[in-house]
């Protein structure tokens, strides 16, 4: 893995010092090792697909394995979260208002 690391810095830096160059090789070289970094950090077992017994474990595996990281897990699903806040606000002017009945009677 370092090793891999390194072989990635010194192609890094024979970029860095064509940055400027707009010919189609320099361009396509830059592509290349960009697309390159999003499988530097794959840092699942070897033999992860063979040693996992749930499915969809190994399917969520796969899934962030392909290009454009359809399996990415990504910040806090604001949907969800904003569900969760009305069900919550929801749940406390019920408690309230039971709370309100319950003293009256």
């Amino acid at each position: 893995m370092v090793e891999h690391v390194r072989k990635l810095h010194i192609e890094w830096q024979g970029l860095k010092k064509l940055i400027n160059r707009i010919s189609p090789s320099n361009l396509k070289n830059q592509q290349t090792f960009q697309e390159s970094l999003d499988d530097l950090f794959d840092v699942a077992h070897q033999d992860a697909m063979s040693l996992m017994k749930i499915e969809e474990d190994r399917l969520f595996l796969q899934a962030q394995r392909e290009k454009g990281r359809r399996g990415t897990m990504l910040g806090i699903d604001r949907n969800l979260a904003q569900q969760e806040e009305r069900t919550l606000k929801r749940e406390v002017a019920e408690e309230k208002r039971a709370g309100g009945r319950s003293g009256r009677q």
